[in-house]
Protein backbone atom coordinates (compact mmCIF):
# COMPACT_ATOMS: atom_id res chain seq x y z
CA UNK A 1 0.00 0.00 0.00
CA UNK A 2 1.14 3.61 -0.92
CA UNK A 3 1.45 5.66 1.61
CA UNK A 4 1.05 9.12 0.72
CA UNK A 5 1.07 12.67 2.07
CA UNK A 6 -0.02 15.83 0.66
CA UNK A 7 1.08 18.98 2.97
CA UNK A 8 -0.44 22.44 1.23
CA UNK A 9 -1.80 25.65 3.04
CA UNK A 10 -3.85 25.65 0.53
CA UNK A 11 -7.08 23.82 0.94
CA UNK A 12 -8.50 23.87 -2.67
CA UNK A 13 -4.87 22.78 -3.88
CA UNK A 14 -4.92 20.02 -1.46
CA UNK A 15 -7.82 19.37 -2.57
CA UNK A 16 -7.25 18.79 -6.14
CA UNK A 17 -4.07 16.91 -5.72
CA UNK A 18 -6.11 14.57 -3.79
CA UNK A 19 -8.55 13.91 -6.41
CA UNK A 20 -5.87 13.27 -8.90
CA UNK A 21 -3.81 11.05 -6.69
CA UNK A 22 -7.19 9.18 -5.64
CA UNK A 23 -8.58 9.11 -9.23
CA UNK A 24 -5.08 7.73 -10.80
CA UNK A 25 -4.37 4.96 -7.85
CA UNK A 26 -7.75 3.54 -8.46
CA UNK A 27 -7.34 3.30 -12.44
CA UNK A 28 -4.52 1.23 -11.82
CA UNK A 29 -6.04 -0.86 -9.01
CA UNK A 30 -3.01 0.27 -6.58
CA UNK A 31 -4.13 0.39 -2.71
CA UNK A 32 -3.09 3.30 -0.88
CA UNK A 33 -3.83 5.67 1.82
CA UNK A 34 -3.96 9.68 1.73
CA UNK A 35 -3.11 11.86 4.83
CA UNK A 36 -3.32 15.88 4.52
CA UNK A 37 -1.73 18.01 6.49
CA UNK A 38 -1.94 22.29 6.72
CA UNK A 39 1.66 22.35 7.93
CA UNK A 40 5.20 21.49 7.64
CA UNK A 41 5.42 21.21 11.37
CA UNK A 42 2.19 19.15 11.28
CA UNK A 43 4.21 16.39 8.60
CA UNK A 44 6.93 16.65 10.87
CA UNK A 45 4.80 15.22 14.08
CA UNK A 46 3.69 12.48 11.94
CA UNK A 47 5.45 8.88 13.03
CA UNK A 48 5.40 7.24 9.79
CA UNK A 49 6.99 6.58 7.09
CA UNK A 50 5.28 8.05 3.59
CA UNK A 51 6.44 6.39 0.12
CA UNK A 52 5.50 9.83 -1.41
CA UNK A 53 4.85 13.53 -0.27
CA UNK A 54 3.08 15.93 -2.24
CA UNK A 55 4.89 19.04 -0.67
CA UNK A 56 4.06 23.09 -1.10
CA UNK A 57 6.78 25.06 -0.51
CA UNK A 58 5.28 28.09 0.38
CA UNK A 59 4.23 27.44 3.80
CA UNK A 60 3.53 29.14 6.73
CA UNK A 61 5.69 28.55 9.72
CA UNK A 62 8.50 26.56 8.23
CA UNK A 63 8.66 26.49 4.39
CA UNK A 64 9.11 23.33 2.20
CA UNK A 65 12.44 23.61 1.87
CA UNK A 66 13.29 23.30 5.18
CA UNK A 67 11.05 20.04 5.91
CA UNK A 68 12.02 18.57 2.79
CA UNK A 69 15.76 18.96 4.25
CA UNK A 70 14.43 16.96 7.71
CA UNK A 71 12.35 14.41 6.18
CA UNK A 72 15.12 13.49 3.54
CA UNK A 73 17.51 13.27 6.53
CA UNK A 74 14.66 10.77 8.88
CA UNK A 75 13.64 8.76 5.55
CA UNK A 76 15.83 8.94 2.13
CA UNK A 77 13.61 6.25 0.38
CA UNK A 78 10.65 8.56 0.33
CA UNK A 79 9.63 10.53 -3.07
CA UNK A 80 8.87 14.35 -2.49
CA UNK A 81 7.15 16.34 -5.44
CA UNK A 82 7.57 19.87 -4.80
CA UNK A 83 4.29 22.13 -5.90
CA UNK A 84 4.72 26.05 -5.78
CA UNK A 85 3.79 28.57 -7.89
CA UNK A 86 7.35 30.09 -7.48
CA UNK A 87 9.77 28.60 -10.18
CA UNK A 88 12.88 30.37 -8.06
CA UNK A 89 12.87 27.75 -5.84
CA UNK A 90 12.71 24.59 -8.41
CA UNK A 91 16.99 24.49 -8.17
CA UNK A 92 16.91 24.40 -4.34
CA UNK A 93 13.83 21.93 -4.11
CA UNK A 94 16.30 19.39 -6.60
CA UNK A 95 19.78 20.26 -5.38
CA UNK A 96 19.18 20.39 -1.84
CA UNK A 97 16.56 18.11 -1.03
CA UNK A 98 16.69 15.72 -3.76
CA UNK A 99 13.11 16.24 -4.75
CA UNK A 100 11.75 13.37 -7.16
CA UNK A 101 9.42 16.32 -9.12
CA UNK A 102 8.60 19.86 -9.09
CA UNK A 103 5.16 20.45 -10.04
CA UNK A 104 3.94 24.17 -10.91
CA UNK A 105 1.07 25.29 -9.74
CA UNK A 106 -1.88 24.78 -10.22
CA UNK A 107 -0.71 21.08 -10.95
CA UNK A 108 -3.04 19.49 -13.45
CA UNK A 109 -4.03 15.85 -13.66
CA UNK A 110 -1.53 15.05 -16.27
CA UNK A 111 1.11 15.85 -14.57
CA UNK A 112 0.51 14.98 -10.93
CA UNK A 113 -0.67 10.80 -13.19
CA UNK A 114 2.63 11.24 -14.94
CA UNK A 115 4.79 11.33 -11.52
CA UNK A 116 2.91 8.90 -9.86
CA UNK A 117 3.33 6.49 -12.91
CA UNK A 118 6.87 6.84 -12.73
CA UNK A 119 6.73 6.74 -8.74
CA UNK A 120 5.02 3.61 -8.91
CA UNK A 121 7.63 2.28 -11.59
CA UNK A 122 10.23 3.06 -9.59
CA UNK A 123 9.38 1.17 -6.45
CA UNK A 124 8.53 -1.97 -8.51
CA UNK A 125 12.19 -2.20 -9.69
CA UNK A 126 13.60 -1.50 -6.65
CA UNK A 127 11.40 -3.94 -5.04
CA UNK A 128 12.45 -6.63 -7.47
CA UNK A 129 16.08 -6.31 -6.17
CA UNK A 130 15.10 -7.85 -3.04
CA UNK A 131 18.05 -10.85 -2.61
CA UNK A 132 16.81 -13.94 -1.27
CA UNK A 133 18.90 -16.81 0.28
CA UNK A 134 17.59 -20.14 1.28
CA UNK A 135 19.52 -22.20 3.53
CA UNK A 136 19.42 -25.33 5.31
CA UNK A 137 18.79 -24.96 9.36
CA UNK A 138 19.63 -27.96 11.34
CA UNK A 139 18.38 -27.43 14.82
CA UNK A 140 17.81 -29.57 18.01
CA UNK A 141 14.47 -29.93 18.89
CA UNK A 142 13.42 -29.62 22.61
CA UNK A 143 13.13 -33.67 22.50
CA UNK A 144 16.92 -33.93 21.23
CA UNK A 145 16.31 -34.74 18.11
CA UNK A 146 17.63 -32.54 14.61
CA UNK A 147 15.14 -31.02 12.65
CA UNK A 148 16.19 -30.37 9.34
CA UNK A 149 14.11 -27.47 6.97
CA UNK A 150 15.01 -24.76 4.21
CA UNK A 151 14.84 -21.06 5.34
CA UNK A 152 15.01 -17.94 3.19
CA UNK A 153 16.27 -15.25 4.55
CA UNK A 154 16.12 -11.71 2.65
CA UNK A 155 20.75 -10.12 2.05
CA UNK A 156 19.75 -6.97 3.76
CA UNK A 157 18.49 -8.94 6.79
CA UNK A 158 21.24 -10.89 7.49
CA UNK A 159 23.81 -9.15 9.78
CA UNK A 160 26.53 -11.56 9.91
CA UNK A 161 27.84 -15.10 10.02
CA UNK A 162 29.61 -16.94 12.56
CA UNK A 163 31.85 -20.01 12.05
CA UNK A 164 32.14 -21.95 15.45
CA UNK A 165 33.09 -25.91 15.23
CA UNK A 166 32.53 -26.56 11.87
CA UNK A 167 28.95 -24.89 11.92
CA UNK A 168 27.98 -21.54 10.77
CA UNK A 169 25.44 -19.64 12.63
CA UNK A 170 23.47 -16.75 10.87
CA UNK A 171 22.73 -13.55 12.86
CA UNK A 172 19.94 -11.06 12.38
CA UNK A 173 18.45 -8.60 14.42
CA UNK A 174 16.35 -10.43 16.71
CA UNK A 175 17.08 -14.35 16.05
CA UNK A 176 19.78 -16.26 15.11
CA UNK A 177 19.99 -19.73 13.25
Amino acid sequence: MLLIAICDDNKSDSVRIAKYVKGYLKSVLIPFQIITFKSGEELLDFHGKFDVIFLDIALTGMNGIEIGKTIWEMNRNVKVIYTTSYKQFCRQAVNYVHAFAFLEKPVTKNNVERQLQEIIQYIQEESGKLEIVNFEILEVTEAGELESRIKSFEVKDIFYFEYINRKIKIKLENEEY
